[in-house]
């Protein structure tokens, strides 16, 4: 309200030295009396009618500033801005030089500052904030944020300050979104359960046996990620003992220490909770499994080597120096966990 009682108070207070006919001087009443009503477009109408103003040298001070104030209430503000600028060049430049310095000196004295200045600091401001908005250009919130904090220091409008802190926030999520690559290697326990089948090569029965396999993994990977969520691609060389048990024809086979390797691989998606020392993931693994088993006399094991795939959900932690990641994953008739250590790049 304060505003339009300002823009009112200039146009209308100083109508007789703006025009240079009566002619001028009726357009530029009726403009400021639209500009009341709201009727923005129509207001600028009537100051086009009264002066040329694609020409801004015959034009005055206080017409550029309604006119400009006009644009930003159309959401026009590249435009806004240009006539402003316009606007401060032609009559307030020294004091918007004396402005500039006192806010570099952080000694912004409102006292100094001519009220329809400080009204085009705010209106300008307020463009340049819409235009970041839009276009997540920092050039523009920083402008914003110069002539916010101008009106904020010399207590022109309480609102700036809150323009001022949106903005930052605003600059906080785009520097988080931001994506980057990031390597890492990892090493850790992997446990996994799978099975393996036995056959009488006589009779060409067969059973499933279960095989439980404790060992250690190392591996490397790549993320694309920002602070909020990434995509994710790794994998490791695994080796390890595996113990099976079973029984066929009545049979009991057992065997410890039987010599295992192999690959795992995936890649996946994961996201950060609002604390960014925790990850959430899920991938698709490629699981690849060698096992050195004995085959006892009349029989075969089939299924030494295997491939399988399935899903996994994985849960990160940073630690003060690494990351200490735990997977669990299921791939068709294996299930498997893993604790690992990471260090990030």
């Amino acid at each position: 309200m304060a505003l339009k009682i300002l823009v009112l108070f200039f146009m209308l207070g100083c109508l007789p030295a703006l025009g240079q006919s009566n002619s001028q001087k009726r357009f530029i009443s009726l403009a400021s009396k639209a500009h009341s009503k709201k009727e923005y477009e129509k207001s600028n109408g009537y100051i086009s009618k009264a002066y040329n103003i694609k020409k801004t040298r015959g034009v005055p001070s206080r017409v550029l500033y309604l006119y400009a104030v006009n644009l930003q209430k159309l959401g026009k503000h590249k435009a806004s801005i240009y006539y402003f600028n316009r606007m401060i060049k032609k009559g307030y430049l020294k004091a918007h030089v004396k402005a500039i310095k006192m806010l570099q000196a952080d000694e912004v004295d409102g006292d100094e500052i001519p009220k329809l200045l400080n009204a085009t600091y705010f209106y300008m401001a307020q463009s340049y904030y819409a235009i970041f908005a839009s276009t997540d250009d920092k050039l523009y919130a920083e402008r914003a944020k110069k002539f916010f904090k101008i009106c904020d220091d010399s207590g022109f409008n309480d609102r700036c300050y809150d323009f001022i802190e949106n903005i930052n926030a605003k600059l906080d999520v785009i520097q988080k979104s931001k994506k980057s690559f990031e390597f890492f290697v990892y090493a850790g326990r992997i446990m996994f359960n799978d099975r393996v089948k036995i056959k009488n090569n006589d009779t060409g029965n067969s059973a499933t046996i279960l095989s439980a396999t404790d060992g250690l993994c190392y591996g490397a990977g790549l993320r694309l990620q920002n602070y909020f969520k990434g995509w994710q691609f790794s994998g490791c060389a695994y080796s390890g003992y595996a113990g099976v048990n079973g029984e066929i024809d009545s049979t009991t086979y057992k065997q410890l220490g039987v010599p295992i390797a192999g690959l795992y691989a995936e890649g996946g998606y994961f996201w950060r909770t609002d604390s960014e020392s925790t990850r959430l993931g899920v991938s698709v693994p490629v699981f690849y499994r060698s096992g050195l088993y004995s085959q006892p006399s009349g029989y075969s094991i089939e299924g030494a080597r295997n491939t399988s795939f399935g899903l996994a959900v994985s849960t990160g932690f940073q630690l003060p120096l690494v990351e200490l990641e735990i997977k669990l994953a299921n791939m068709q008739e294996t299930n498997l966990a893993m604790m690992n250590l990471i260090l990030n790049f």
